[in-house]
């Protein structure tokens, strides 16, 4: 017979690794609950999303029927949670599923690429207004180039749920801005002070 186990972690790859479900909390509420493909495929919130790997901030407009609209037109399909017909909304995606074309493609320019264990990690601004995905490319990509995004890996969600968010510190109860940080963020505790 099998053993139940409650691991609590902030690294992901504890998760990946040894869970066979996963429990994901914001400020003290379950969020979503499910197996790690589960979670992966369809996550709840843009935290959980970002917990379980998808990155960027691209602005977008919630176009129905599994669509959203970048600012510069584009329609793409992705996974919409909670983001109403022609709401402002967020979108990221799973790096991995970030494609460089041949010809065709979002236009986009890259910002920066870096050599990380075998693939080059690429943030791209797509767009004029902004907005930035991450891809993670076999070959050192073109400063311009037209992407693809699989929309698997495309998520969705409104705008009023991927900014910072308020909270105070219990210790001497000032306000202070929580971003959704990168995992190795949140596992340091990384916390900063709003700007006045």
């Amino acid at each position: 017979e099998g053993l139940a186990v409650l691991f609590v972690s902030h690294d992901r790859l504890d998760a990946w690794r040894l869970a066979d479900r996963i429990l994901v909390l914001e400020d003290g509420v379950v969020s979503q609950a499910g197996t790690p493909p589960a979670l992966h495929a369809a996550p709840a919130t843009a935290t959980v999303a970002r917990y379980l790997g998808a990155e960027g901030r691209l602005p977008v407009h919630g176009a129905g029927d599994g669509h959203v609209v970048t600012a510069d037109g584009t329609k793409l399909r992705a996974t919409c949670v909670g983001l109403a017909l022609g709401a402002p909304g967020v979108a990221l995606a799973h790096p991995e599923q970030v494609a460089v074309l041949a010809q065709g493609g979002i236009a986009a320019v890259r910002l920066g690429s870096v050599f990380e264990a075998g693939r080059w990690r690429t943030r791209w601004q797509l767009g004029g207004d902004g907005g930035e995905l991450l891809g993670l490319h076999a070959a050192h990509p073109p400063e311009r180039a037209g992407i693809s995004i699989d929309p698997a890996g495309l998520f969705a969600f409104p705008a009023s749920g991927c900014g910072e968010r308020n909270a105070t510190r219990p210790d001497d109860g000032s306000r202070v801005a929580r971003p959704d940080p990168h995992p190795a963020q949140r596992t340091a505790g990384f916390l900063r002070p709003l700007a006045k």
